[in-house]
């Protein structure tokens, strides 16, 4: 299930099924973008092509995301792979701090904690932010409450760029809608049918 040519392609930076990122800002942004701890991985299951959880786990663990084994594999690999996982650590290092930026005190009793006053977004995960989605009208969305819009994954943002309001059509349980040259369906399981003209 690795791409056809092998890994070292997604360092590019390359986005695909999910794995490697996509450059935004000079930022890289992605799902699994660790491409070492992936190619770890794949070596994983050719020397062991049985698991035993969890008896395994350790070594699994230990084996794919160690930062010295992932050290290690960049040397052997090269100067390409180093700067790609430079460039994922470091991020990762500077998502840590902007999490514990806005951590909810858990020694503090709940009704003691102080919330932002100023209805700041706080998300789960960070990253660049999809392009907004705005109904001409609002509609009734999949969950029977009427929704005024959503925001596209990031990934399917780029090239949109704060469209005009949309109008959304309702079939069945689905919401069909077009942006740009692009028709979309929104229903319980989210956006879906991404079909480019």
């Amino acid at each position: 299930m690795i791409p056809e040519h092998g890994l070292a392609r997604l360092l590019a930076p390359a986005f695909e099924n999910g794995l490697g990122a996509w450059k935004e800002a000079g930022v890289l942004n992605g799902i699994y973008r660790n491409v070492s701890g992936l190619e770890l991985t794949r070596r994983l299951i050719q020397i062991h092509s049985e698991w035993i959880i969890p008896k395994m786990n350790r070594l699994l663990v230990e084996s794919a995301t160690h930062p010295t084994r992932i050290e290690m594999l960049n040397s052997e690999l090269g100067k390409e792979w180093a700067n790609y996982w430079n460039n994922i650590y470091g991020k990762d290092v500077a998502e840590a701090m902007a999490a514990k930026g806005i951590a909810m005190p858990i020694q503090t009793p709940f009704a003691d904690v102080q919330f932002p006053e100023n209805d700041e977004k706080i998300r789960t995960r960070l990253g660049a932010e999809g392009a907004p989605i705005t109904f001409a009208e609002p509609i009734m969305g999949p969950f029977e409450t009427l929704i005024s819009g959503f925001n596209l994954p990031a990934h399917w943002s780029r090239g949109v760029d704060s469209p005009a309001p949309v109008v959304p059509v309702l079939e069945g349980p689905m919401i069909k809608l077009k942006v740009g040259n692009t028709e979309l369906c929104y229903g319980r399981t989210g956006i879906s049918d991404l079909i480019s003209y």
